[in-house]
């Protein structure tokens, strides 16, 4: 049963105590030349007792940003990968916490390679004892233990999705339709017998406004006996997002969840844009000179072109090297009325040749680094549309509008200028819907070798 999965499941934070204790515990063996490792002798170093007491100390520090980060969210459906992205961010997240209480209170003196070492193994550790436990669970649920068994109460209608739906997850076994179940009987004695008899672990219902008349019955039956009540909406396809009950003044709600990136994950996230940002604006400084010296010798105007862009809500003035020449801008909404929002011509008259070389590597996006660093834009995310083709979008197209846009996403790794404006579109909403820190750093990662490729970019 269900419930049993989540006792299973709370043995993360044992685990985790224990990894962390390991991890530091090896990592003062490994200062002290343990395992063949250079080192210095154990002599010369502050006793493992002092690390001990340290580890004492953090562990609450440890359990909260381990909590922050939804490692402890027993509900959870996560890849591997997710889980191991989120294991990186709380762990540096509480050495970081950690050193810095360190350094102000100056309550020990440690080494910092038993910091180093330690935080590496904490990461190995804790994500190598969730596997071990993730592989136990699922060998529970082959052999038919924990398995959630759900009844559907639909009409029909949405019946055979339903069951299907349900038949490929891994932890949920299907039951069958309430109606089929109870058969020919007085529809709540029936049910009241299945209930009794736990037939169910959880009641899905269908377009639960249709059914009034048994709807106050059959859920009080079903909270007297512990079984979860989940209610499907007829028009919850209109919701673009994920729906999740929230009580506002007393009263129980429905609100539309546009996308993960809220609360810490959109600090988390800030964070590393303006970490990333102003390390390749420094690091790229040279390039920036090189690149508007050459768009000066090509063709007269200024070097930089600036764009008013829509993102999150709100206008902002967009920068790029200038990659076509002077007045084409005027241009433009002739183009969209011709070709449509997010045309791109490969033989665009107005490119100068030093802006098509530019466009190929994308070199000419690298101002936008100021704009992420601003706060304008992030480095992952959907591309800011001008107000001329916002004016055109559909009520599904300015869902892209939710979220800070990006110098790259998943648009940029998928065929970049090759796409359809219809494809952009799809993807960005995916990447709306399903952001994680991970799938940012994959983004970044992948773009790398698309720019050096130059495929897709005129």
């Amino acid at each position: 049963m269900f419930k049993s999965l989540f006792v299973l499941r709370f043995f993360n934070l044992p685990l985790d105590i224990i990894a962390i204790a390991l991890a530091i515990i090896l990592g003062y063996f490994l200062r002290s030349g343990a395992f063949g490792i250079r080192g210095i002798p154990v002599s010369l170093i502050l006793p493992l007792s002092t690390y001990l007491k340290l580890y004492m100390f953090s562990i609450p520090l440890f359990l909260i940003t381990f909590s922050v980060s939804g490692l402890y969210n027993l509900k959870a459906q996560r890849s591997l990968l997710d889980e191991l992205a989120r294991i990186i961010v709380a762990v540096a997240s509480a050495y970081t916490f950690l050193l810095a209480l360190l350094f102000a209170t100056k309550i020990f003196d440690i080494s910092r390679y038993v910091i180093i070492y330690s935080f590496w193994l904490a990461i190995l550790l804790v994500f190598l004892l969730r596997v071990v436990l993730r592989i136990v669970e699922l060998q529970f649920l082959r052999k038919g233990r924990f398995l959630t068994k759900v009844a559907i109460w639909d009409g029909q209608r949405y019946a055979k999705e339903a069951l299907e739906i349900i038949s490929k997850a891994s932890n949920l076994q299907p039951v069958g339709l309430i109606e089929e179940l109870i058969g020919e009987k007085d529809f709540l004695k029936g049910f009241k017998e299945l209930v009794y008899k736990q037939v169910f672990d959880e009641l899905w219902i269908f377009h639960p406004e249709e059914k009034y008349n048994h709807l106050k019955e059959v859920i009080a039956e079903c909270q007297a006996m512990g079984i979860t009540v989940r209610l499907m909406p007829s028009d919850s396809n209109v919701f673009w997002g994920r729906l999740e009950p929230e009580e506002v003044a007393g009263l129980p709600t429905l609100r539309v969840r546009r996308t993960p990136l809220e609360g810490w994950n959109l600090v988390l996230k800030r964070l590393m844009d303006v970490v990333v940002a102003f390390l390749l604006l420094v690091f790229l400084a040279p390039l920036f000179l090189i690149i508007a010296l050459i768009i000066k010798l090509d063709s007269r105007g200024p070097v930089l072109f600036k764009q008013k862009r829509l993102g999150f809500g709100r206008e902002f003035v967009f920068y790029k090297f200038r990659t076509m020449r002077e007045g084409a801008e005027k241009e433009h909404e002739k183009y969209i009325k011709k070709y449509g929002n997010m045309f791109k011509l490969k033989s665009d008259p107005r490119v100068t040749k030093v802006g098509r070389f530019l466009r190929k590597y994308s070199l000419d996006e690298l101002p936008q680094l100021y704009n992420v660093l601003r706060g304008d834009m992030s480095l992952v995310g959907p591309r800011p549309p001008m107000p001329v083709e916002v004016v055109r979008y559909s009520v599904e197209e300015k869902r892209r509008l939710g979220i800070k846009p990006g110098l790259t996403g998943l648009w940029q790794i998928s065929g970049r200028s090759d796409l359809s404006f219809e494809e952009w579109v799809m993807l960005d909403s995916y990447y709306i819907e399903n952001w994680s820190l991970w799938l940012d750093i994959k983004i970044l990662l992948k773009t790398i070798p698309v720019l050096i490729k130059g495929k897709g970019a005129y």
